[in-house]
């Protein structure tokens, strides 16, 4: 039977197809909230920087040139039960993160310890030391 298959149409299933096939890649997409979160801030003339604000109930971020001094936020995500998700998923060590997002929303407040929102840009990156 298989010889009634036309050699050119075989050779495209195995050079094609079935590749495909076995490098078909499959999205896993996690929601996850933090772990652990602070702010540190320095105030308008220094004065805050030797307070902790771990338990502030909220963060902040801001530029040093606002009113009340800059803003800066720390948190935490553990990400372990991803990791085992996605092993069990896919098999350990078989998959790759390709893309990660955060997303932060702006509040109203009324706490005089924060500036008052602003519109502005403002960076992220990792922490080499995440044992806080």
């Amino acid at each position: 039977m298989i010889n009634a298959i036309p050699r050119w149409l075989r050779t495209f299933v195995w050079a094609v197809i079935i590749p495909a096939m076995v490098y078909t890649s499959h999205a896993a997409t996690f929601n996850t909230t933090a772990s652990a979160d602070a702010f540190v801030a320095t105030g308008p003339t220094g004065n805050l920087s030797n307070n902790n604000y771990g338990g502030g109930g909220a963060l902040g971020l801001a530029a040093g040139a606002l009113p009340l001094g800059e803003f800066q936020t720390v948190m935490q995500f553990n990400l372990g039960s991803v990791r085992n998700s996605l092993d069990a998923q896919y098999g350990a060590g078989s998959w790759i993160v390709q893309s990660v997002s955060l997303q932060l929303t702006a509040s109203p407040h009324s706490n005089v310890i924060f500036n008052n929102i602003a519109a502005g840009q403002f960076n992220a990156s990792l922490m080499q030391n995440n044992s806080w």
